[in-house]
């Protein structure tokens, strides 16, 4: 079946998919267009790195957290199993790797390129003759509750013919025909599909669809996370993966599934970014008036309750009545807020 699926890959497009991909466009704009602090974006991008290597191993069944793996990367000793730590180190080679190649035009996407992947991946994981090389044994993946197998991959000497099928498949493929987005999912499926080697498919193939996506426009500034989405319930992400089995071929539910995710991802960024801008342009508002710490506070308060009172606001920064008078005056006189109502009803809303 894989064979037929790499040469004319079937899903519908749905009205689920056009508005994963329309939601991702418009916050992939959103974030290309948002003028952000060198610093901020390494902050960002930080931050999706983590959480990156956190999730992909941790689907596999890596047990530490994601304070363990930010240690690990700063080169400090962690109490842990040598193989998970070694999962994170490896982890972050591949990711530093991809960046060094997906802008390069010299290094076409191809199998070999995937067996490098692997070989980053799986260092000192497997044998040496098992990294960066198609699998010499049949595999299976079984379910881990029941032991029952689920899947039987290709046999061995059909998946070199595979990878080359596939991997010329995807150089040809033109994005009016398949949107980027489309065929990364389509790709992750036909990795997991082939299972090409004896250990580390999962990874492998999420790096090769995060890698399709950087190269066809959508790095996004590399501050997402799509194995974050994943991770958040493991058992969706592999049913979503099983679904095109249970429909004979049909990978609708699957695609759904990757787009989905990623334009929820690219949204949570372009959210993120939208509060940060906004947190520096209030910062940059407020500061002229040099307001105090608390005064600062409140207008957050403001911001996003409304109005407050004095008694909200010397309950909540525990001051007296006749600071937060003072203060909330302060603001006034500033041209800062505004006071409606008379006595103990009167509330301060920003100007």
């Amino acid at each position: 079946m894989i064979e037929g699926f790499i040469s004319a890959p079937q899903y519908k497009l749905s009205a689920s998919i056009i508005r994963s991909i329309a939601r991702a466009e418009r916050a992939q704009g959103i974030i290309d267009a948002s003028p952000l602090l060198p610093v901020r974006e390494r902050e960002l991008r930080h931050e999706a790195m983590l959480a990156t290597i956190h999730a992909s191993t941790h689907i596999e069944g890596n047990i530490l957290g994601l304070g363990a793996v930010e240690r690990i990367l700063a080169g400090e000793n962690v109490t842990a199993r040598q193989r998970d730590v070694q999962e994170i180190i490896n982890y972050r080679h591949v990711l530093d790797y991809v960046e060094k190649v997906y802008r390069d035009t010299r290094h076409p996407f191809s199998d070999v390129m995937i067996r490098e992947f692997h070989k980053v991946l799986m260092r000192e994981l497997l044998s040496g003759d098992q990294l960066g090389e198609f699998r010499a044994v049949q595999n299976y993946i079984v379910d881990t509750r029941t032991g029952r197998t689920i899947y039987t991959p290709p046999p061995v000497k059909d998946v070199p013919h595979l990878m080359l099928k596939m991997t010329d498949w995807i150089n040809s493929i033109k994005p009016e025909s398949c949107h980027p987005i489309i065929k990364a999912a389509l790709t992750h499926y036909m990795m997991e599909a082939i299972h090409p080697f004896v250990d580390g498919n999962g990874r492998v193939g999420r790096v090769v669809s995060m890698f399709l996506l950087y190269r066809d426009g959508y790095d996004t500034r590399r501050l997402f996370s799509l194995e974050e989405y994943y991770d958040r319930n493991a058992k969706v992400y592999y049913e979503s993966l099983q679904s095109v089995l249970r429909s004979r071929g049909d990978s609708t539910l699957w695609v759904e599934y990757f787009a989905q995710g990623f334009a929820e991802q690219i949204e949570e960024v372009a959210e993120k970014i939208k509060q940060y801008l906004q947190g520096e342009k209030d910062r940059a508002k407020f500061s002229r008036h040099e307001l105090n710490k608390r005064q600062y506070e409140a207008v957050r308060w403001m911001q996003h309750r409304g109005s407050i009172t004095a008694a909200d606001y010397a309950e909540q920064f525990k001051v007296s009545k006749r600071t937060a008078n003072y203060d909330l005056s302060d603001l006034l006189g500033k041209g800062v807020a505004k006071q409606e109502g008379e006595s103990r009803a009167s509330k301060f809303k920003l100007v």
